[in-house]
């Protein structure tokens, strides 16, 4: 068991929609760790922008890149405009500290 909790970042709506060919979820474990995951996964052939969370995030995997690694130029990003995940892809974010709140 546990505290676990994941949401699935997509209306109702969608998840009836037979045609939809993506997923957003994100898993967190409030109060017991300090960093969410937010798995995009995009089975369309076009890109598509994905909403991202409020908050600092930091792009851990992009498989759309050969070698599995994320751009460096979206590595680490306010992500307030959402996360382009490339069509037949998928995308793998956590939450990214905030360095002034840590502590030694």
């Amino acid at each position: 068991s546990g505290d676990w909790s994941s949401d699935v970042c997509s209306s109702d709506l969608r998840w009836q929609d037979a045609h939809a060919r993506s997923l957003a979820c994100l898993i967190s474990q409030p109060g017991r760790c300090d960093q969410a995951v937010l798995l995009l996964f995009n089975a369309s052939a076009s890109d598509l922008v994905f909403q991202v969370p409020d908050g600092p995030w930091r792009a851990l995997l992009d498989t759309s890149s050969p070698q599995g690694n994320p751009s460096a130029q979206t590595a680490q990003t306010p992500f307030n405009n959402g996360y382009t995940v490339p069509g037949h892809s998928m995308a793998l974010l956590v939450s990214a500290l905030d360095e002034t709140s840590q502590t030694s």
